[in-house]
């Protein structure tokens, strides 16, 4: 491999030189309204994305409950409604943590604070909450929820 990879250093120094935009090709086509205005308020379109995903999950469980304590309900309790899709018991279970991790560790900030971080920074966020979108499609029912 080339000798300017062995390290990080070429990448932070040429930084400029890399693409600051969503790859608009992966986005779940739910939030694509979201990602298309994500460059004009990246804040709004990160706390709009989290509350349209508790809504798609609320219906989908039949489930009042909000926040945090909603995808612990619908992906992590025992029995929970909804399943990670996977061949291994403990990656399954392991995904299904992402969603109220993930949830804790953003959503709030974004609900509570008015927000300011890099484009690069936003740009992951993003990308975390697009995962989560696609992991709930291949969420299969529990047939002991």
């Amino acid at each position: 491999m080339y000798a300017i990879y062995k390290t990080t250093e070429y990448q932070i120094k040429n930084d400029r030189y890399y693409p600051t935009q969503l790859p608009f090709h992966l986005i779940d086509e739910r939030i694509l309204d979201l990602a298309l205005k994500f460059n004009d308020d990246p804040n709004r379109s990160i706390f709009n994305a989290f509350i349209r995903l508790e809504n798609i999950v609320q219906k989908r469980v039949n489930s009042d409950k909000h926040s945090s304590a909603l995808f612990e309900y619908a992906f992590c309790s025992e029995n929970s409604p909804l399943i990670c899709k996977s061949e291994d018991k403990k990656a399954s279970q392991a995904t299904a943590r992402l969603f109220p991790n993930i949830y804790k560790a953003f959503r709030n900030e974004h609900a509570h604070n008015e927000v300011s971080k890099s484009p690069q920074t936003s740009i992951r966020e993003f990308l975390l909450i697009n995962e989560l979108y696609l992991l709930e499609r291949e969420a299969i029912k529990n047939d002991l929820g």
